[in-house]
């Protein structure tokens, strides 16, 4: 993934540069379709059964976000503008593969660290184009609309405004709220919610990008001096592609730190134990803070 090494990768199919042509060094960030996919673009997508069982080929497409040359650099040590920067080729990237009409979903992630599956050092981020929605994604929305039906809010608009100022904000900016979720699975898991209500992620503008992009770097700073550089990962939670916009959900990144791991319990009971009650592990946040700027506190 360093500079001079580009040819040890497919064809880039989006970069940002400072100079240099195509595949060349100069760039600042490069997209490009994983060496080892798990899906693949090629294959018709296609169905087949063996008795009672139903399974899919493995149609789609797997993208890897080289997200700075430098090699040792971290998400959290790049300045506002890379981490917007990052957002919006994201942005690009789901708007490219949902013209496709064959992807139904987008999945963007990020594992940094061993302990939280990254295999390879240089700082970036995957992008997987499936023709199926995630299970975990149909469960959110449906439960999002459930609640929508209700009380007439959207849950996510409603859970900004109840978590302003209280035990579980970790910071506030003008452009998104972070904050410790009430049942978080794991030690100093948060959410960076945006404070304008949009159920598909592609669909947010670069005003609104860059407000998250402070937010994710305010919070990845702060478990960074809080918890000494925890692997992490980090997920983003979108509606489906080509989906009118839901008035019942909101997208979001979620962030987990991976401190504890999933034992027999978890896999038995589907339940999580966390030992760091999220109302201490925001305050330890919050108290962590560092000066960096900008409007978020």
């Amino acid at each position: 993934f360093c500079p001079g090494h580009e040819a040890e990768t497919p064809p880039e199919v989006l970069s940002l540069r400072d100079g240099g042509a195509p595949n060349q060094p100069g760039w600042r960030l490069r997209v490009v379709p994983n060496k080892f996919p798990a899906l693949v673009s090629g294959a018709a997508p296609a169905g087949s059964a063996e008795g009672f069982y139903r399974r899919r080929n493995g149609f789609g497409d797997h993208e890897v976000i080289i997200e700075d040359p430098d090699h040792d650099a971290t998400l959290a040590d790049l300045p506002v503008a890379r981490v917007s920067e990052l957002l919006e080729a994201i942005r690009n990237r789901f708007l490219a593969l949902a013209a496709d009409p064959r992807i139904r979903y987008a999945c963007f992630f990020k594992n940094h660290g061993r302990a939280a599956g990254a295999t390879l050092e240089h700082p970036h981020s995957q992008l997987l184009a499936l023709p199926v929605e995630p299970k975990l994604v149909t469960e959110e929305i449906a439960g999002a609309r459930r609640y929508y039906r209700r009380s007439g809010r959207c849950f996510f608009c409603e859970l900004v405004e109840r978590e302003r100022g209280g035990s579980r904000l970790v910071a506030s900016s003008g452009g998104a709220v972070v904050l410790a979720p009430y049942a978080a699975r794991a030690p100093y898991e948060t959410w960076i919610v945006p404070r304008r209500h949009r159920s598909h992620f592609e669909s947010a503008g670069d005003a609104e990008l860059e407000g998250v992009a402070a937010a994710l770097r305010t919070t990845l700073r702060r478990l960074d001096r809080v918890l000494r550089r925890p692997a992490y990962n980090l997920v983003l939670h979108t509606a489906p592609l080509r989906r009118p916009a839901l008035p019942h959900y909101h997208w979001h990144l979620e962030l987990i730190p991976r401190l504890t791991k999933l034992a027999g319990f978890e896999w038995g009971a589907g339940l999580f134990m966390n030992p760091v009650p999220p109302e201490e592990a925001a305050r330890r946040l919050r108290d962590g803070a560092l000066e960096i700027g900008g409007n978020c506190i």
